[in-house]
């Protein structure tokens, strides 16, 4: 089954729509400041002020793009993630910036167990 025209009611917290690459850049694009190569698209000041969490006292904290679930928060290390779904799918893209890690998981399906894949990925030896 196709969906198209794909429409997105709320850009502004869910209009992104892409593949894994694309996502993958704009988690690099965290995880190094704000810069892309040499060239500076967000200040250092902004990626950290986006990733600052909130407490708001329900399920999720959030900052600007990126939440916290409070349960995540509770047994793992430092982390800023944001999550999206729909009919088919559930995408993830993950930040643990104190080990400057990252993890884009997007499936075809409506949900998966992506805090268990997620834990190991971050348990791994990266380089």
């Amino acid at each position: 089954m196709a969906f198209e025209p794909f429409y997105v009611k709320g850009p502004a917290y869910g209009g992104l729509i892409r593949g894994v690459a694309a996502a993958a850049r704009l988690v690099l694009l965290h995880l190094n400041g704000g810069l892309v190569g040499e060239t500076r698209l967000l200040s250092a000041a902004s990626v950290a002020e986006m990733q600052r969490i909130t407490p708001r006292g329900g399920k999720r904290d959030f900052g600007l793009g990126w939440f916290l679930a409070r349960e995540a928060n509770q047994k793992r290390s430092a982390l800023v993630e944001h999550l999206g779904g729909g009919a088919g799918y559930w995408n993830v893209m993950r930040l643990y910036p104190e080990a400057t890690l990252g993890v884009v998981m997007m499936g075809n399906t409506t949900g998966y167990d992506h805090e268990s894949i997620l834990d190991e990925a971050a348990r791994l030896a990266w380089e």
